[in-house]
């Protein structure tokens, strides 16, 4: 029993320390500020308006409101016109249009999706 007692004792007072040792390490500002994990991009955000301009230099639209938000096309911009693949020459001035975006790493806006056309067909009466 005293044996037991002892090692008991000693158990407690070794995890004590072991407990100070950690708070201590954990309290010290780090010097590492990298991360193993890499950055997340932005979630893709819905948009819906109509084309206010185009620009066929730049691959880009600006949509009518007063955000004026420009959407630059990418290669990977998947454009559909009924339900239809298409390209950015079926875009037009005055066209409905809606889809998703993201922002890249230099804060503009890249259309990962463009659907011309009001996306639901007005209901008859």
């Amino acid at each position: 029993m005293k044996n037991f007692a002892r090692n008991s004792c000693l158990f407690l007072l070794a995890a004590g320390l072991a407990t100070g040792a950690v708070l201590a390490q954990t309290n010290t500002p780090s010097t590492s500020t990298s991360t193993n994990r890499p950055a997340r991009a932005p979630r893709p955000v819905r948009y819906s308006g109509k084309i206010a301009s185009l620009d066929t230099q730049a691959k880009s639209f600006i949509l009518e409101g007063p955000a004026k938000d420009e959407l630059l096309i990418s290669s990977t911009t998947r454009i559909t016109k009924a339900k239809q693949p298409a390209t950015f020459e079926d875009l037009a001035v005055g066209q409905q249009v809606n889809g998703t975006k993201r922002m890249n790493a230099s804060s503009n806006y890249v259309a990962l999706t463009v659907v011309v056309g009001d996306p639901r067909p007005p209901v008859a009466p």
